[in-house]
């Protein structure tokens, strides 16, 4: 006889599947992204069923997430991703600047910092729209020099 609890978990496992199967190769990405990318996620402790889990996951998309990484790749960024890389980049100047050179800081100086970032908003986005046209090229020479070796 089937325990209800197994089958449950199958049940929500296959709407979980069917769910990833209509995703589109850029939501899949920006899914793929935060799971790797999210500290937290990877700093909290997890049990080994729940690892096991995750890994399962993630083998079964590998191929799936690669090839949406390859066509995201070729594909030319869209505007609200490159305001999103230059603000990221005038975020970079502008903490470069108050850093003064220096990599080593305690964690009091670097948040002292951040909260003088979070308090430039009109000048980091001034910055930002300087470097659109910086972050348009660095893009189209990615585009290039990765066709460039896919070609190879």
């Amino acid at each position: 006889m089937v325990d209800k609890m197994d089958f449950a978990t199958f049940l929500e496992e296959s709407l979980i599947i069917e769910a990833i199967d209509e995703l589109s190769d850029d939501e899949m990405t920006d899914i793929a992204e935060d799971i790797l990318n999210d500290e937290e996620s990877l700093e909290e402790k997890l049990s080994i069923l729940a690892r096991k889990k995750r890994s399962n996951t993630m083998k079964r998309l590998s191929k799936k997430l690669s090839k949406a990484k390859e066509r995201k790749l070729m594909t030319s960024p869209s505007k609200d991703d490159i305001l999103k890389k230059a603000r990221m980049s005038a975020v970079k100047i502008v903490k470069s600047k108050l850093m003064k050179g220096r990599t080593d800081l305690s964690p009091k100086e670097k948040e002292r910092i951040e909260v003088k970032i979070s308090k430039m908003g009109s000048k980091i986005t001034k910055i930002a729209k300087k470097q659109i046209k910086t972050v348009r090229n660095r893009e189209k020479e990615r585009r290039e020099q990765y066709k460039q070796n896919k070609g190879n």
